[in-house]
């Protein structure tokens, strides 16, 4: 998935939480587990922080900021690994960063994720191979 900023300024995080219609809620600093436990659900922060150094190497407080609808200073405390982002604030990177985001950051679903990313850049290499041989 290639994240496209322009959907930045018609998103708020207030709005995507009020449509799921639900509160806020934190990631903790625990390990969480989905379902019935069998898959680990904690957030690697240290993989976070080197995705988001990896993609916004300036500037990545307020570039993760502005992808995920936070404050400044929120994406700051992430990237020193003071908290975690909330539920909300990662649905809007996931949305944005899609499956290589996931296989970074959460290490219970790795493997799939990193097929999911596999996949996505192959299907994005062949659109762009067809563009280029439209284009002769």
């Amino acid at each position: 998935m290639l994240f496209d900023p322009s959907w930045q300024s018609s998103i708020t995080s207030t709005m995507v939480q009020s449509t799921m219609e639900v509160p806020a809620m934190s990631c903790g600093n625990g390990a969480k587990f989905c379902g019935n436990g069998a898959i680990n659900c904690a957030i690697d922060i240290d993989g976070l922080i080197r995705f988001a150094t990896f993609h916004f190497p300036v500037a990545t407080a307020a570039n993760l900021a502005a992808v995920s609808g936070a404050t400044v200073s929120t994406a700051e405390k992430w990237l020193r690994g003071e908290t975690l982002p909330s539920g909300t604030f990662l649905a809007a990177m996931i949305a944005a960063f899609g499956p290589s985001f996931v296989a970074a950051c959460v290490p219970g679903a790795k493997a799939w994720a990193e097929q999911a990313a596999r996949d996505e850049r192959i299907k994005q290499l062949d659109a762009e191979k067809e563009r280029l041989l439209a284009a002769e």
